[in-house]
């Protein structure tokens, strides 16, 4: 359990070009340092489950960061690792939640095919 729940601040697309991408990306999700989770604005999680799952994957990698999870790993691996836990725990909630064919290949974008980030 984390000490502390994460504040959750929405932000403009423009805003994960800036902080979680260099350029265009299909970042809606960020957890940088520290203790506040972005959501791109255009998430509505209250009414829409593919944005609840996006904001779980952030709560996950918020869990992961509050235990050290990962600590003893080079960072590219650690990075590869914490992705994993955090999809296959969001896949996990979608299947939970019946989630349709359409809430996945909404998701399909944001799939975690990615090189280390620099």
């Amino acid at each position: 359990m984390a000490a502390r729940p994460p504040e959750i601040n929405f932000v403009p697309h423009a805003w994960f070009e800036e902080h979680a991408c260099t350029g265009h990306c299909a970042v809606l999700g960020f957890l940088p340092p520290g203790h506040t989770i972005y959501l791109d604005d255009r998430l509505d999680p209250l009414q829409d489950l593919a944005a609840q799952s996006i904001l779980f994957h952030e709560l996950v990698h918020y869990a992961q960061a509050e235990s050290g999870a990962f600590t003893m790993l080079p960072d590219c691996l650690a990075w590869h690792e914490k992705e994993r836990e955090a999809y296959l725990a969001q896949l996990r909630f979608l299947q939970q939640q019946n989630a349709g064919a359409d809430v996945y290949e909404r998701l399909g974008a944001h799939a975690p095919l990615q090189p280390c980030p620099e």
